[in-house]
């Protein structure tokens, strides 16, 4: 397949927001709360994603990868907000359309981010993710990803989740 990964612009909101939600509702189906989960809008997600692309900011960087012109995922990238260290870059999210799963969508994006991050002077790379979500785990671990036994708690769009923190080494 030939994927095109770019820089997300602010026509990709209405996209963004259908993927977030989609991928959110299936993802964590059983990780999250049911209720919160059927509560997302896409149209609450797009004029959210639309307020971020608007205030794009230079130190945090979104790609979109698409297949034939039509938006697949995202990834959100960029200095890391949790490590005291300039040469700690963090991918903050990683979103796949469920129909595109197991397509190589999320492998080709996080790989184009990485290298991004690299050039951008980063060492080293972390994520955090919920210590539940067994699937995410897996395709981090078999990207090289290792846990570095970091946890935290957080607000994460209106719910409070446990998340684990892995990184890896550019």
């Amino acid at each position: 397949m030939n994927f095109n990964v770019r820089a997300a612009q602010l026509t990709d909101a209405k996209d963004l927001g259908s993927v977030h939600v989609r991928s959110w509702q299936k993802a964590y189906s059983g990780l999250m709360p049911q209720a919160y989960l059927d509560k997302l809008t896409i149209s609450e997600r797009q004029a959210m994603w639309a307020k971020k692309l608007a205030k794009f900011q230079e130190n945090k960087n979104i790609f979109v990868i698409e297949l034939d012109s039509k938006v697949r995922g995202f990834i959100v990238f960029g200095s890391s907000n949790t490590e005291n260290s300039s040469k700690v870059g963090e991918i903050i999210a990683l979103n796949i359309d469920p129909i595109s799963w197991n397509q190589g969508f999320g492998s080709v994006i996080l790989d184009r981010a990485l290298n991004q991050l690299q050039k951008d002077g980063f060492e080293e790379a972390i994520l955090w993710t919920l210590p539940t979500n067994i699937r995410a785990i897996r395709f981090y671990e078999s990207r090289h990803w290792k846990s570095n036994g970091n946890k935290r708690v957080r607000e994460l769009l209106g719910i409070t989740i446990d998340e684990i923190c892995y990184h890896r080494y550019l």
